[in-house]
């Protein structure tokens, strides 16, 4: 330590100190011994009052080199440590520090700037290849956590290729099944007077248990056991005679993907077809050849209350686990949580687990008012599960037992995906397939080409162009708005809209 730097450190202020004198013996000159100088008085330790500045100084580890301050506090001229109590000891001979490099220092941190600066633009690149594989300019629409739900089962989203087998099971298409004088779901309002501890848990599921089924989906070969399906799903009974609800995804939004088993309460197997599915809405009507079933009884959705109790009922996994109860809240309501269609769900914090997906939300008083279908898979997410109001249950439902599909909805004949058209920011609908003699089938529009806009209106995904649809009927002709992939230019035409029957 010099004399500068003892000068700033000393908490007296106090003057440097004369340099040790030593024995003539010890420095090797011809001169009279002198006695060695008395070291002065120990300094005592400074204590500063409290101050709060001085506790995140603390905090901070604010040492300096060869000192043991303890707190740091501003005295107007410069930082005054405060020490242990240590006794004084004369300053002894130091080894002499190397000098820091300053250029080598610059030159590490310019060395580890480029190093991240490569690293992120990998990064980037890696991450590009992997959302645009085809190297075309689009990138598909990832979704947003409050968009990045999932189905509850192992079947595929409505948009995205699908895992059936090529093979078409023509038995399970039940097309035929329709009953055209079919008077409909009846939905039930809230009882009115209702007695201290009358409803509840235990008195919901034994209402709606013996009208809640399993639906099995397989493929030639895998039907021998319980474990050994293609897709597995809950489902509720709607009619005595055998007309089953559950969602269009365990059906793989097909007639014919699958062949189908219902499994009851009591444990008795049917074989189930396909009257008709709806992916829109996430709902298909199964039928079995039965009598004698317990109908649910279905609740108004209209009347729900937010925080009321309700119960998810169904299979989850597998049929090990049939007619598992998870209890919970409704969350809220009227919720839009998907770019793929345009429903308003319920909201729930009840567990809707794999398997679940087709059975039913139930209130305290055993009424159907949902039915399961999505729930927000994320890591951060926790409770939050969706149900279709049984509103729009009864609406698609009705219509598919009545005429096999739902009537008055138009169709522009394609399948796709969302993607944004590089580095525009303009999102669409790129072509995966276009339907053999629907509206686009013979028009400019190729495969890999974007639907940007339909009737003037663009068309950023899913739940916008069934929004446009929904105001048009079959054989009204619209403009069409379509980016071509091979030219990069937009190209405008018209088209007749087409009654989607399924």
């Amino acid at each position: 330590m010099n004399d500068n730097e003892f000068y700033t450190n000393n908490p007296n202020g106090a003057q440097p100190p004369q340099t040790p004198q030593f024995p003539q013996s010890q420095v090797n000159q011809p001169q009279t011994p002198q006695p060695p100088v008395a070291p002065p008085p120990a300094p005592q330790a400074v204590r500063a009052p409290y101050n709060p500045s001085n506790q995140q100084a603390y905090q901070q580890n604010t040492y300096q080199e060869n000192s043991a301050p303890v707190s740091q506090q501003f005295n107007g001229y410069q930082p005054q440590q405060t020490y242990y109590n240590a006794p004084y000891r004369a300053p002894q001979p130091q080894p002499h520090p190397h000098p820091k490099n300053n250029s080598n220092t610059g030159l590490k941190v310019l060395t580890a700037v480029v190093i991240t600066l490569l690293i992120a633009c990998i990064a980037g690149f890696t991450s590009y290849i992997a959302l645009n594989p085809r190297g075309d300019g689009f990138v598909e629409e990832q979704n947003s956590p409050t968009e990045g739900f999932t189905f509850p089962s192992s079947a595929v989203f409505p948009e995205t290729e699908s895992t059936a087998p090529d093979k078409d099971y023509t038995e399970s298409d039940a097309r035929d099944k329709i009953k055209a004088d079919f008077k409909g779901i009846d939905l039930v309002k809230k009882p009115k007077k209702v007695r201290d501890n009358e409803y509840g848990s235990s008195y919901a599921f034994k209402n709606v248990e013996k009208s809640v089924v399993g639906i099995i989906g397989y493929v030639d070969g895998q039907e021998g056991t319980v474990d050994s399906f293609t897709d597995m799903g809950s489902g509720v009974i709607i009619t005595s005679d055998g007309y089953i609800l559950t969602n269009s995804h365990i059906v793989n939004d097909s007639r014919t993907a699958y062949k189908f088993k219902v499994i009851t309460d009591d444990k008795k197997e049917y074989k189930a077809g396909v009257v008709g599915y709806d992916s829109r809405s996430d709902l298909s009507v199964l039928k079995i050849d039965a009598h004698g079933l317990t109908p649910a009884t279905f609740g108004d959705s209209d009347e729900i209350d937010v925080t009321e109790d309700v119960i998810i009922v169904g299979n989850p996994r597998s049929l090990n686990y049939q007619n598992s109860v998870t209890k919970g809240i409704v969350s809220a309501v009227n919720r839009k949580t998907s770019m793929r269609n345009n429903v308003k769900y319920i909201q729930t914090d009840a567990a809707i687990n794999p398997g679940n997906s087709g059975g039913p939300m139930c209130n305290m008083y055993g009424q159907v008012i949902g039915i399961s279908t999505s729930k927000i898979a994320l890591e951060d997410y926790e409770g939050m599960c969706f149900a279709i109001p049984s509103r729009t249950v009864k609406s698609v439902a009705d219509d598919i037992i009545k005429n096999g599909y739902v009537t008055g909805r138009v169709k522009i004949g394609i399948t796709g995906s969302v993607v944004m058209i590089g580095d525009t920011g303009k999102k669409g609908i790129e072509i995966a397939e276009i339907s053999k003699g629907g509206p686009l089938d013979g028009t400019e529009a190729r495969e890999g080409d974007v639907v940007t806009a339909l009737a003037g209106k663009a068309t950023t995904d899913f739940s916008a162009i069934y929004d446009i649809l929904e105001e048009h009927k079959a054989g009204d002709e619209v403009e069409i708005t379509v980016y071509k992939s091979d030219t990069g230019k937009e190209v405008k035409f018209k088209i007749k809209l087409q009654a989607d029957e399924n």
